[in-house]
């Protein structure tokens, strides 16, 4: 029986981390951050010009492999043989970037959309929570590093209080922080001296969800995965004892 310390991280597992932010906060440029951790981007947006430059492997989910624009149910079965690729043992990559799940989540009820009628609304928003918490959770425990990206939205509580959101279909919006080991939120604030700058938010506060399970981050760090993940992974597992029953 293998034990390990529970202080330490487990490499082999990788950390699992969501994303959120508002359109043109820069969370696709985040990707350029994660070049040490040899990362792979899955785009469902086709929207990477801001990482124009970078030499970062990228398959692009709304395209068959001739580069034909594909259907939006046709991007779902793209993205699941893309998650069977990622599978196998041998593909080289250490981190798997997915940009984003709100787009995934479009593709997802526009096919919903074609198989429930007007009368089973309830189905299909049952349907499509099942379905996106699954798809998470495939992603989730792939044994390697990986990153989910979301949209982020500006909500009103029951007594009309805001918050900051994520831009998802349904309940699925309140089930997604619980299945990641972080949960950042990025943002532009201004600077010292009045000029915009991006950080992540990586605690909760009274307004937006964020989380970091392993203790080791600041309420707001530099908008930089690699260097987070570095911060994180200071400390690596140490194999106390091994026995075989």
């Amino acid at each position: 029986m293998l034990i390990t310390k529970t202080s330490a991280f487990n490499n082999t597992h990788g950390l699992k981390v969501l994303v959120s932010g508002q359109s043109g906060a820069g969370k696709t440029y985040l990707t350029s951050t994660m070049k040490e951790f040899k990362p792979l981007l899955i785009s469902a947006e086709s929207g990477v010009l801001s990482l124009q430059g970078h030499e970062i492997d990228m398959i692009d989910i709304s395209k068959d492999e001739n580069g034909n624009q594909l259907e939006l149910n046709q991007r779902l079965k793209r993205l699941g043989e893309v998650l069977a690729y990622l599978k196998q043992p041998d593909h080289g990559y250490r981190t798997v970037i997915l940009d984003s799940l709100t787009e995934v989540n479009q593709f997802l009820m526009a096919y919903l959309k074609t198989k429930f009628d007007a009368s089973q609304t309830l189905k299909m928003f049952g349907e499509n929570k099942e379905l996106m918490i699954k798809l998470v959770k495939e992603f989730r425990d792939l044994p390697m590093n990986v990153v989910i990206i979301v949209l982020s939205n500006v909500e009103k509580d029951e007594m009309g209080r805001r918050f900051t959101g994520l831009d998802v279909v349904g309940s699925v919006s309140a089930a997604l922080p619980a299945l990641f080991d972080e949960v950042f939120n990025l943002q532009i604030v201004e600077d010292e001296n009045k000029k915009p700058m991006r950080r992540l938010q990586c605690r909760a506060s009274e307004t937006i969800i964020c989380k970091d399970r392993s203790g080791k981050l600041d309420q707001y760090e530099k908008a930089d995965l690699g260097y987070i993940f570095k911060k994180i992974m200071a400390i690596t597992p140490v194999v106390i004892e091994e026995k075989k029953k």
